[in-house]
């Protein structure tokens, strides 16, 4: 027997006045089907609205973009043979890794030796207090110089075969090279993560964190390899090297040397994507085919 506010006797009670008060709040039900075991009709109207799942195509289309973003088997066999041959050829040197050098090297002694300091302090029985204090200051200078001045890239080289993998240089907080190996696709155009480079560029990857990035000079640079650097840079290289084309026929001859020079690094974007698409189905199609034979076995 179910039992509800609405079936309740109320003595004395007109059922006239109790009949409006229920119009009033919209015939609102006091008591719940579920709390007696009913399941209410649930409405049917927004799975209309919902949207819908994406087809195969659009499916198809992130997949081969998440997998143009992997390494495959024939590049990760060019950087290796590169590395074991050292045969890179250098595009981009920054010429003022000398003083960034010696920076972090003194950044390290200054810190080792505010460590130092303290066990000094003790065993002669001189007050700590400064000690302490130059623990804590050169513990700021160490932080902020490792943040910036171990991102301050070096020099940049690609491979000599292919053409296509880059190897970044760029200094640990010891002072000792690290080296980073990336596609023309893993680094994002410098024009558009700034307008206007000046001084400092920031070199971001489209793999990486938003506080994955190194911190690319533009001033006391040397460009060896113009058009290998103008496909990795784009059309922020003209901060640069100031002397990309020669400038004796006039900005017009100019501006046709760097469309020209545009075009060329376009196309090979393009005949390098598509060569790495074209393997990339041709590996997922051997794969289909292995698994429909083993299916009919």
């Amino acid at each position: 027997m179910h039992f509800c506010a609405r079936q309740l006797f109320i003595p004395n009670v007109s059922a006239i006045p109790l009949a409006n008060a229920f119009r009033s709040v919209h015939r609102i039900s006091f008591c719940h089907p579920s709390l007696f075991g009913k399941t209410p009709n649930r409405p049917t109207h927004f799975l209309s609205s919902m949207p819908k799942s994406s087809d195969s195509k659009n499916v198809r289309l992130v997949e081969e973009s998440a997998q143009s973003m992997e390494w495959t088997a024939d590049e990760l066999a060019l950087k290796e043979k590169a590395t074991a041959e050292n045969a890179w050829t250098p595009i981009y040197r920054y010429r003022g890794f000398v003083g960034v050098w010696f920076i972090l090297r003194f950044n390290l002694v200054f810190f080792a030796s505010s460590l130092a300091s303290l066990p000094l302090s003790i065993s002669q029985h001189i007050p700590i207090s400064p000690s302490i204090g130059l623990i804590l200051f050169s513990s700021l200078v160490f932080a902020g110089i490792k943040k910036y001045f171990t991102r301050i890239v070096a020099v940049i080289s690609v491979d000599t075969a292919s053409r296509s993998i880059y190897r970044i240089g760029y200094p640990s907080v010891f002072a000792t090279r690290r080296s980073r190996f990336a596609r023309f696709l893993d680094v994002q155009p410098l024009s558009t993560n700034s307008d206007s480079v000046r001084g400092v560029a920031r070199l971001r990857f489209t793999d990486g964190a938003k506080d994955d990035f190194l911190l690319l000079p533009t001033v006391f640079v040397e460009i060896r390899d113009k058009k290998a650097a103008f496909v990795l840079f784009g059309s922020a290289m003209k901060h640069f090297d100031k002397d990309i084309v020669p400038t004796s026929d006039g900005p017009r001859r100019r501006r046709k040397s760097e469309q020209k020079l545009r075009l060329e690094t376009d196309e090979q974007k393009i005949r390098l994507e598509t060569e790495r698409r074209t393997k990339r189905r041709h590996q997922i199609g051997k794969g289909g085919e292995e698994t429909r034979k083993i299916g009919h076995r």
